[in-house]
């Protein structure tokens, strides 16, 4: 099986690691800028929770600024999208530029609307809804820490993909120790993920505070505010998500297994970098004025996360 990575950041490198040390050989890893340099001069190094060093000879090193390697066009059997939302439109063409007929594509990135734009260009029959709760950072250029054991939840969206090519994506990454689980709705998984990142994120990075705070005093309640708003907007989407109960117990859950992370929307915003806003809360409030649902308190987020951004005009 070709796999392709794009979009490899922090997230993409850390799948190539493992993908790698397990024996996978036909692996491309598309990247961009100084991560991209830096696969290509000293490979792919892993510190933190695990300790992998995989040298550019194991994998084929791609960045952006030079293009696709022309034996790799059409020729990628898997490719996993880790890019930020904000290059959506840039990955999905890469790979389209990389996909064959055959191919299965899923991206695990932050956001609401990835399977809508992938199934747009690909078709619901080769695209999977995916999640996931591993977590990495960079450190400087060139290493990787990975400050997160989680899983990869992928999921079924209406389309009729082969169960055989499933569960041979399902016992590569299982083999590779990213822990796959399957859902039937994966749906309900991806917009799962977004409202937790909606409650989050931008209350963590404008506050300036690591995850854990979040369960303090006015924190905790903010963020239990501005989750029932989306999760509103969610059922009246028709999307299938938990109980307000269980989801609250999900944002406890997670901001204690996170609580010394630094949200990656408080690393962009720390290092001049635009967001994912408008891809989390920001489809929140697109969706909710579609509904007549009023969501004060993701609509504030939203303008003062963008008043944050730097402006690039």
């Amino acid at each position: 099986m070709n796999i392709a990575i794009v979009g490899a950041g922090s997230i993409g490198g850390l799948f190539a690691a493992k993908l790698s040390n397990a024996g996978v050989e036909n692996l491309l890893v598309h990247s961009r800028g100084t991560m991209g340099e830096s696969f290509i001069s000293t490979g792919i190094n892993i510190s933190g929770l695990a300790t992998l060093s995989i040298p550019v000879s194991n994998f084929f090193p791609s960045i952006a600024e030079v293009g696709i390697p022309p034996e790799w066009k059409q020729a990628s059997d898997l490719i996993i999208i880790t890019g930020k939302s904000t290059h959506a439109e840039e990955l999905i063409e890469t790979a389209h530029v990389l996909s064959h007929s055959k191919s299965i594509i899923f991206s695990p990135s932050n956001g609401i609307g990835w399977e809508e734009l992938l199934c747009k260009k690909f078709g619901k029959s080769r695209v999977l809804a995916a999640s996931t709760t591993h977590a990495a950072k960079r450190e400087g250029n060139s290493s990787i820490i990975y400050t997160g054991i989680g899983e990869i939840v992928l999921g079924a969206i209406g389309g009729n993909i082969s169960e055989d090519a499933v569960q041979e994506i399902i016992d590569l990454l299982s083999k590779s120790s990213l822990k796959p689980r399957w859902v039937d709705d994966g749906e309900s998984v991806v917009w799962e993920k977004a409202i937790l990142n909606a409650a989050i994120n931008p209350l963590a990075a404008l506050s300036g505070v690591k995850n854990g705070e979040l369960l303090k005093g006015n924190n905790w309640f903010t963020a239990l505010e501005i989750m029932y708003e989306a999760c509103l907007v969610a059922r009246t989407h028709g999307v299938l998500i938990r109980q307000d109960e269980e989801m609250e117990e999900l944002l406890s859950h997670v901001l204690e297994s996170t609580a010394q992370n630094t949200c990656s929307m408080g690393q962009d915003l720390m290092y001049g970098r635009k967001t994912e806003i408008d891809f989390i809360n920001g489809k929140i409030v697109e969706l909710a004025e579609t509904y007549g649902i009023p969501v004060p308190f993701n609509r504030l987020l939203t303008t003062l996360v963008k008043m944050s951004e730097p402006n690039k005009d």
